[in-house]
């Protein structure tokens, strides 16, 4: 079985498609935020491309309530989406 790791920092936009990511049977990502690790997320694409909206819904699935626990809610950008 083949995986293709990649970084994804939370602070840019997500790309619209992981490059090559149909030569290989999984997509492993590195998810950071500011450059500092927050945690991985394991996409098992048999082969086809992984597009942005399938990475977003993989990292909220996988990840989300570890995202949420380290926000500043008094924070004036919190409520900020960028």
């Amino acid at each position: 079985m083949s995986t293709k790791i990649i970084t994804i920092d939370l602070e840019r936009p997500l790309p619209a498609e992981i490059p090559d990511a149909a030569n290989y049977d999984t997509v492993w990502a590195i998810v950071l935020r500011h450059q500092v690790p927050v945690g991985q997320v394991e996409i098992g694409n048999c082969r086809t491309p992984v597009l942005a909206d399938q990475l977003r819904s993989e990292i909220i699935r996988q990840l989300g309530n570890l995202l949420l626990k380290g926000q500043d809610f008094y924070s004036p950008d919190f409520a900020i989406a960028t």
